[in-house]
């Protein structure tokens, strides 16, 4: 892990951020995989996209073929210019940070482009398990998509995009992404609503005023087969700073010891730039990704544990799927009215779209704990929430201004601006009747077959946000001290309605959620020296009842709504912390204690358990160590450990156990890569995840422990000539069976032993 530590103001003729070392010429996402063959819905589109690729392709050619000029002396000339999406100095794509990285008052994690190349990421999940302090929750129903947990606390509504929320439930494909950059802490004054453990955001790539010309191509023992495109130019036609760049890619995988789990998915990512290096700058993007997957499930709990059955079994039908498809406008405008004030606006307009049918296996209540796995019939689950629909529109305009002031000896960088969103999810939940079961050891692998299937429950919400901020960070000598505030409104009207079996309507069911927030953020920084920082920092968040994407179903088994006329969840953590840049710019190591406090948890409610209350209370004490960067010219290291004590404070007789730990917050939790430049053209590497043992449920009714693991990988590099790379990735090379994502009712074993080999091509 790494951040791009070039300023935001720097040369066009350095390395660009998502280009990656000289030894790394393949794209920013790692290495892409051969072609696959996607959906035939989606083939015409990525037919279109494909011959869309004429055009940045032209222009680089024309940029490469420019008629040959007799020779004159050589003169040095350096353009300068302020990057899209980067009016801090951290490279962040957060206009709200205006410190550097070093100087920043909270934890901060990145998975550089090299990292994700080195690792072959294919996922965002892959992303991010190398980073400590994340857990991987599996989905089901209607929250089937990446489902992280930040330092115990789910961070689903935490995604974002270039600063902006990602709003959906999808698995995203990192192949548009420079870097994963990970703030951890409640940051509710720089996101809004959300943020309890932190928050989780994709960098996106960004036109640039130079020719490229990249691509990659993967083959796997896992069925792996992809392929990525990145390509991009000036336009000269359109006027000085403008630029075209295009991200395609197309991916089919299964799971190694996971026969029957497999999926296809493409993606294109087209992006225009105007006005590049000077005061006035415009940015236009479009992402557009369509999955297609057989959903997994995985095995269900028994007797507090995983059940002791084989990695490969398959509880599911033949024909389960799980089909989504998201497209996102996003539109810039910046503007330097001087060096030191610039005001950005950034308008985004998404949807997106999913359906679904997957299936869990439940083991029936009053089994012995003795009882032969081959002894047990599961049932495949019947619950509403396992089949059904949904579509959401989610718009959101953030405008900031940045402005850099001095007051005598005092220096301030301030930023204030306000948010306007809209959130509109609908989904439509299923209920099967005469779903057959299934042998728990030996599972038949069969077509769907059920007696009946009807439309149970339709629900639509319409959260709308509106939020206005200011952070000043004020400096003198070697002091710094950061103050901000943000008042938000969260207002939600949800609408539900139940229908029977024969389409009777039986219930309907309105609500509306207002919540008026105030959220802050105090921190001290000491500079020892211009290469370190020592910190304090103390913030809130809060997190709204409706917030999710699923509005208020709170259980996708019963659909209950547990949570209507609920006020916020609140969180506040402290945060003591050092910085450290080795003197030569390469190694930064950080480390940080805190504390984070929930109050109002929700709980259920002990005269009506199928409501809720706020009645809980959370906490966590945690530390975190990291180091990442070169150690000498030929040895990069990035390792990392995160420490979790977390307890339950407070609840209610049908919540968490007193005193218990939170799930999915294993008490340790640690990561490492090493990378060593054997000779020019051959680099090695290997690497560790571990993590102890955490809970799925932690309650009396349910305690359950999924068992730690610690998993190794390893990469090998090789640069057969300027410009193009062949590299091996062995991932599990001990074949470890080990969870790799936790559930309150089921558990995702983590793939077996996997070979990648790719080849990339960089011009």
């Amino acid at each position: 892990m790494g951040l791009d530590r070039n300023s935001a103001r720097r040369p066009y003729h350095v390395r660009d951020q998502d280009r990656g070392d000289e030894a790394n010429l393949g794209a920013a996402r790692g290495p892409g995989a051969a072609a696959s063959t996607p959906d035939p819905g989606g083939a015409p589109r990525l037919a279109i996209a494909l011959a869309a690729l004429n055009i940045p392709v032209m222009a680089f050619a024309q940029a490469q073929a420019a008629p040959a000029r007799p020779k004159e002396p050589l003169h040095e000339v350096v353009v300068s210019a302020k990057r899209m999406y980067y009016n801090g100095a951290n490279d962040l794509a957060l206009d709200k940070l205006t410190q550097s990285v070093v100087d920043t008052p909270q934890t901060i994690a990145a998975v550089s482009a090299n990292a994700l190349s080195d690792r072959a990421v294919n996922d965002l999940n892959g992303a991010l398990r190398a980073v400590p302090g994340i857990t991987l929750g599996a989905g089901e129903s209607n929250w089937q998509g990446n489902n992280p947990y930040l330092r115990g606390f789910p961070a689903r509504d935490d995604l974002f995009v270039d600063g902006q929320r990602d709003f959906g439930s999808y698995y995203r494909d990192p192949f548009d992404d420079a870097q994963v950059v990970v703030l951890e802490g409640p940051a509710s004054i720089l996101f809004g609503h959300g943020s309890t453990g932190g928050v989780i955001n994709q960098v996106s790539k960004s036109p640039r005023l130079t020719p490229l010309l990249a691509g990659a191509a993967t083959l796997g023992t896992n069925d792996l087969q992809r392929v990525t495109v990145d390509t991009g130019a000036p336009l000269a036609r359109l006027g000085p700073g403008a630029a075209f760049r295009l991200n395609l890619m197309a991916n089919h995988n299964g799971v190694a010891d996971r026969d029957v789990v497999h999926g296809d998915r493409w993606g294109i990512a087209p992006s225009l730039a105007l006005g590049l290096g000077t005061p006035t700058r415009l940015e236009i993007k479009y992402f557009h990704q369509t999955n297609r997957e057989v959903p997994d499930l995985g095995i269900p709990w028994l007797n507090g544990r995983p059940a002791p059955v084989r990695r490969a079994n398959f509880y599911g039908f033949t024909s389960d799927y799980l089909d989504t498809a998201v497209d996102i406008l996003t539109a810039r405008l910046e503007h330097d009215f001087s060096g030191s004030t610039t005001l950005s606006t950034q308008l985004r307009y998404s949807t997106d779209s999913r359906r679904y049918r997957m299936t869990e296996a439940d083991i029936p209540k009053g089994v012995a704990p003795n009882t032969p796995v081959d002894a047990i019939t599961v049932a495949r689950n019947a619950f509403p929430a396992f089949q059904g629909s949904g579509s959401s529109t989610f718009w959101d305009d953030q405008t900031d201004l940045t402005m850099r002031l001095s007051s005598g000896p005092i220096k301030h960088a301030i930023v204030a601006g306000f948010e306007l969103g809209r959130e509109a999810p609908h989904t439509t939940y299923y209920n099967d009747i005469g779903v057959p079961g299934t042998n728990l050891a030996n599972p038949v692998l069969q077509p769907y077959s059920v007696t009946a299937s009807y439309p149970e429950m339709s629900t639509h919400t319409v959260a709308k946000t509106a939020g206005v901020y200011a952070l000043d960070t004020l400096q003198w000598g070697a002091w710094q001290v950061m103050g901000g505030g943000r008042e938000d409104l969260f207002d939600a009207p949800y609408r539900s309605v139940k229908y029977s079996s024969s389409g009777a309507v039986l219930a309907q069911t309105t609500a509306d959620q207002v919540n008026r927030i105030f959220s802050y953020r105090a921190a001290l920084v000491y500079k020892p020296a211009p290469n370190g920082s020592v910190y304090a920092m103390t913030g809130t968040s809060f997190d709204p009842s409706a917030e999710g994407i699923a509005s208020l179903i709170s259980a996708g088994r019963t659909l209950a709504q547990a949570n209507l006329n609920l006020g916020p969840e609140r969180t506040k953590t402290y945060e003591i912390g050092s910085k450290w840049r080795l003197p030569d710019g390469g190694l930064l190591i950080t480390g940080a204690v805190f504390r984070m406090e929930m109050a109002n948890a929700r709980v259920p409610d002990p005269n009506n358990p199928e409501f809720a209350v706020l009645g809980g209370d959370e906490r966590v004490d945690g530390a975190q160590l990291s180091a990442s960067g070169q150690l000498t010219h030929a040895l990069r290291i990035d390792a990392s450990y995160t420490y979790l004590d977390s307890v339950v404070v407070r609840t209610t007789p049908k919540g968490p156990l007193l005193g218990a730990p939170l799930t999915n917050a294993p008490r340790n939790s640690s990561s490492i890569w090493i990378k060593y430049r054997i000779a020019r053209p051959l680099e090695i590497g290997i690497g560790g995840l571990q993590a102890s043992s955490q809970l799925g449920q932690d309650t009396a009714a349910a305690y359950l422990v999924a068992p730690g693991y610690v998993v190794w990988n390893a990469m090998a590099k090789y640069r057969a000539t300027p410009h193009l790379v062949v590299q091996l990735n062995l991932d599990n090379i001990a074949n470890r069976a080990y969870i790799a994502q936790v559930h309150p009712f089921h558990v995702i074993p983590a793939e077996g032993f996997a070979a990648r080999l790719s080849v990339a091509v960089r011009y």
